[in-house]
């Protein structure tokens, strides 16, 4: 039996199949530790990266096939030969018919097959190659990024001050956020990790000298919106689950599609500094504990965007996730979740500085059910 229906036959529906299928479970433990290790000497300088004579685009993952890469690449090389390039792709050479494939595809580029990265970079130069497309990403460093055939050149732009000045709130406190006691039961937005779709709950509220407030408990914490465009004073406050807060409060400029204020927090001091230290820094993400910011990065642009180089907002934002997940908050990219909160298009259940919105209705519903 040739090797193609082998393997067709391996992951076929046959009970014989799958057994053999389970067989090979323990065979894949030690390939992951290998491809660790050495991932891992790779990082470290113990194991040296290969550099290649041209400039280089690589296409695919570390080591899985089946993925779409031949077509990617040869669209890829298609474009540099729109563009006057001669492109050499470059394959692992494992045999079949992928470069019989490559060149019927892209008859003017030069397909090299060759388990070396750099002796196939060397051949593909010697037969005209001007640019390389890798069909992985394995044991190389790219020595040289082109935009259009040329290095890219980067241009310091400054933003407008009127761009900066975008943060107009009212002045709020604690009391701003401040829900009266009555309702029996709430409307609760149960928050869904790493989607925009939230859920709605129906929740006996937590009742604290005649107000309504967060349970982190019960992982019920209280979230609002504050306008922050013409100090209107609006602020549209409710409740939220599935967020895992223990204490304090963040906020963001971030809130999709109107990016007022969107903040949730256990307490009202904290959502109160939140807020009101945003509009200090003229917009931006922060993080409240203990009736203080303690962690913020600002946003001046438009309260969108940053003016400071990406690696340090880069560490930044993880500085601050970490914390997060010190207070309670285990979700993945909580910030992005939060910014979505506001967005009152999306269903189940959303919140703007008018209050909370059945989007399934489209219509403000109160925050209590009777």
């Amino acid at each position: 039996m040739s090797g193609p229906r082998v393997m067709l036959w391996v992951w076929g529906r046959a009970s014989v199949a799958r057994v053999v299928r389970l067989a090979l479970v323990p065979l894949s433990l030690p390939y992951v530790a290998i491809v660790r290790v050495r991932a891992t000497a790779y990082r470290r300088g113990v194991l040296r990266a290969k550099r290649l004579i041209l400039p280089t685009v690589a296409v695919g993952n570390l080591s899985v096939g089946g993925t779409g890469k031949t077509p990617l690449a040869a669209w890829i090389a298609r474009r540099y030969v729109g563009q006057g390039r001669t492109p050499g792709i470059l394959l692992r050479g494992y045999g079949g018919d992928e470069p019989l494939v490559h060149r019927r595809l892209v008859p003017e580029g030069v397909v090299v097959a060759h388990p070396d990265r750099v002796a196939g970079a060397v051949r593909a130069r010697a037969a005209g190659a001007d640019i390389l497309v890798l069909d992985d990403l394995k044991s190389f460093r790219p020595r040289e990024v082109l935009k259009r055939g040329a290095a890219p050149r980067f241009t310091k732009l400054e933003a407008p001050e009127w761009v900066r000045q975008t943060v107009s709130v009212a002045p709020v406190d604690a009391g701003s956020f401040r829900v009266p006691a009555g309702p029996r039961k709430i409307r609760v937005m149960r928050v869904i990790p790493a989607q925009l779709l939230t859920g709605v709950e129906a929740v006996e509220p937590a009742v604290r000298d005649g107000a309504v407030v967060a349970d982190a408990s019960r992982d019920l914490v209280k979230i609002a919106v504050v306008e922050r465009h013409h100090a209107s004073g609006r602020v549209g406050i409710g409740f939220a689950t599935n967020v895992g807060l223990k204490r304090g409060a963040f906020a963001s400029t971030v809130a999709h599609d109107a990016h007022n204020i969107v903040v949730l927090g256990v307490d009202d001091a904290d959502m109160a500094a939140c807020t009101m230290r945003l509009a200090e820094i003229g917009g931006g993400i922060v993080v409240a504990e203990g009736g203080r910011v303690v962690e913020e990065l600002p946003l001046p642009i438009a309260g969108l965007m940053s003016d400071r180089p990406l690696a340090e907002v880069h560490e930044r934002l993880r500085s601050m996730e970490a914390r997060l997940k010190a207070m309670g908050v285990g979700m993945a990219s909580p910030f992005m979740t939060l910014s979505f909160l506001a967005l009152s298009v999306i269903p189940e259940l959303k919140i703007t500085d008018r209050g909370l919105v059945d989007v399934n209705r489209f219509e403000l519903v109160p925050l209590g059910i009777e």
